[in-house]
């Protein structure tokens, strides 16, 4: 038996499959995500939310971790206060089940003139060694595992502090970041914010580090190698010395520095401004954990002696 192919049986066929490929790219797939700009700034910080979600949505719920929501699509939220906001975003599909995703500490509402005021700490020997001890202070990356304070910089080392005297060190909220290749080329200094990412690229003047987007994380300052190929170190200074240190960046991958408001002083008498601390260094030296959260001053003591043991007293202002 014959079956007779009409043109209305081939046009049903047609718009079944029309409605089958509609409903396909309009069904949600259950994945949430979104992106926001700027992320970081100063209060009162206009931020513009965009979602990417594949389907129909049919309503939105964003949670901007101040307090305050919004059911619009593509909302702009204005941070008024200083700090470090997680966002959640909420969708109910048409099709499916509701769905979240949250970005942790996701926007930094942060105030430049409290990130740009420098710290000045003041350093009095008051030790009893008549010779005056090679004093050093350096800092940690958090970004860097817990036991990498060997791979830490010497930022700064006073050696000449005798007994009664004292030594004033700025130390400045702001940044500036610098890279070199293995051929011995050195890009300029370029001013660093938290918050940001740089890029390394080549063009015919050779090495150029310039400004590139948001970094990945809020606290933190991101330099990614976008040569084609060898590997990049990169500079982190403060007041023009040299901070932190990231060493063997290779292409597509990026050197990220995360700043606690801490600083660490020890006593060594083989450690030079600039350099690395090491293993060496770490294992003869005494040192201390400053905070500097919330400080606008600070005065460090150092008392005690070679025989009975040096110890550190910090009094903030």
């Amino acid at each position: 038996m014959k079956h007779k192919v009409t043109s209305l049986s081939v046009l049903t066929v047609l718009v079944a499959g029309m409605v089958l490929l509609l409903a396909g790219c309009f069904l949600f797939t259950g994945e949430v995500d979104f992106e926001a700009e700027p992320r970081s700034g100063e209060p009162p910080l206009a931020v513009t939310f965009t979602p990417h979600i594949q389907g129909d949505i049919s309503s939105w719920l964003w949670d901007f971790g101040d307090g305050t929501t919004s059911t619009e699509q593509n909302p702009v939220h204005t941070y008024t206060d200083e700090g470090t906001y997680s966002v959640t975003l909420t969708v109910e599909p048409s099709l499916g089940q509701p769905a979240s995703t949250t970005k942790t500490d996701y926007i930094a509402a942060i105030r430049r003139d409290a990130v740009a005021a420098p710290l000045f700490i003041t350093f009095v020997n008051e030790s009893g060694n008549p010779n005056p001890p090679t004093v050093f202070v350096f800092a940690k990356n958090a970004a860097s595992p817990s036991d990498e304070l060997t791979a830490a910089i010497a930022w700064r080392v006073m050696s000449d502090v005798g007994t009664g005297s004292s030594s004033v060190l700025i130390y400045p909220r702001t940044f500036t970041v610098r890279a070199s290749d293995a051929w011995g080329n050195f890009t300029p200094s370029l001013a660093a914010e938290i918050g940001r990412r740089y890029q390394v690229i080549l063009d015919p003047t050779g090495i150029v580090l310039m400004p590139s987007r948001i970094a990945s994380q809020p606290n933190a300052i991101e330099v990614v190698s976008a040569l084609i190929q060898g590997a990049i170190d990169v500079a982190l200074y403060k007041n023009d010395k040299l901070f932190m240190l990231e060493t063997a960046v290779v292409p597509a991958q990026k050197a990220t520095f995360i700043v606690e408001p801490k600083l660490y002083w020890g006593i060594s008498p083989d450690i030079e401004e600039g350099q690395v601390i090491g293993m060496a260094v770490l294992q003869t030296a005494v040192f201390f954990e400053q905070d500097l959260e919330g400080v606008t001053g600070a005065t460090v003591t150092l008392t005690g002696n070679v025989k009975d043991g040096y110890q550190f007293v910090v009094e903030n202002d």
